[in-house]
């Protein structure tokens, strides 16, 4: 009967230990396909995952197909059900370090390839977020200027157009107001008006 007992005990313990060893085998894999993936994901998959970095839980629509995608690769889980239509989720924690780490590779990537290009663009783009401007729009960058750095413009900014499309509001997307303030050692706005010139002068 004790030899039953002990016998018992340790297969218990032995099945325990097999099922923590594929536990972390599947989570490894889960890692491993991320990294893998993650230069080739969509903005909108990037922002899902990234809004998980600084908040727990998250709620979005259940037949979002995005949602999906992440549910079917294991880097997000539901944790609740927040309405006939929404779901509560959590990011893998598998995951969410390189999620961060990969951000701000990005933001130190995007702030060198702008710091590199060209100086007067920057003093322009920096001096327009400087606290106390005079009046608004008071900075301007050329047609060529805005063209040649568009691309660029995106991916550090939200940009939306006010007046005949020529009047832009840049506002800093997250990490890059604080990479410029501690780049540039000084206070920037978190948004800005700036003209864009149809014609260079």
């Amino acid at each position: 009967m004790l030899n039953t007992i002990i016998k018992d005990k340790y297969n218990k313990h032995r099945d325990l230990k097999i099922d923590l060893a594929i536990a972390e085998h599947l989570q490894n894999n889960i890692l491993d396909e991320f990294m893998k993936a993650q230069p080739h994901l969509s903005q909108e998959i990037t922002e899902i995952l990234r809004s998980f970095v600084t908040s727990n839980s998250l709620k979005f629509r259940r037949d979002s197909e995005d949602i999906k995608f992440l549910l079917k690769c294991n880097w997000i889980k539901k944790v609740a059900s927040a309405s006939s239509d929404f779901d509560v989720y959590e990011l893998n924690n598998r995951i969410k370090e390189s999620v961060d780490a990969f951000w701000n590779i990005e933001v130190e990537e995007n702030m060198h390839f702008l710091i590199s290009r060209d100086s007067d663009v920057l003093d322009k783009v920096t001096s327009a977020f400087t606290p106390m401007k005079t009046h608004p729009a008071s900075e301007h960058l050329t047609n060529h200027e805005h063209q040649a750095n568009e691309k660029l413009f995106n991916q550090i900014f939200f940009i939306s157009i006010i007046i005949e499309k020529s009047i832009f509001i840049f506002r800093f997307k997250p990490r890059y107001k604080e990479y410029f303030e501690q780049y540039m050692e000084k206070t920037f706005m978190d948004s800005a008006f700036i003209q864009i010139k149809k014609h260079n002068i």
